[in-house]
């Protein structure tokens, strides 16, 4: 199976494109993160750990429904 996704045309052709929007989503979302974690360090030094751990606590759900909702 892998071997027909890398041999693809289209594969190649979108792959440039496909890691360049990942990597600007990811720089955005550590942007927001830091931001937010500036704010809420504030509040308290402890806020941007908790905030780090309930976002990724939310991702893990959401792949898990992800993953369930792909097999029905």
């Amino acid at each position: 199976m892998l071997t027909n996704i890398t041999s693809s045309d289209t594969y190649f052709e979108y792959k440039g494109s496909i890691s360049g929007v990942s990597a600007f989503v990811a720089s955005v979302g550590v942007m927001i993160l830091s931001f937010f974690g500036g704010i809420a360090s504030i509040i308290s030094p402890r806020a941007p750990f908790f905030m780090v751990v309930l976002l990724n606590f939310i991702f893990f759900v959401c792949l898990f429904k992800l993953r369930d909702a792909k097999a029905n």
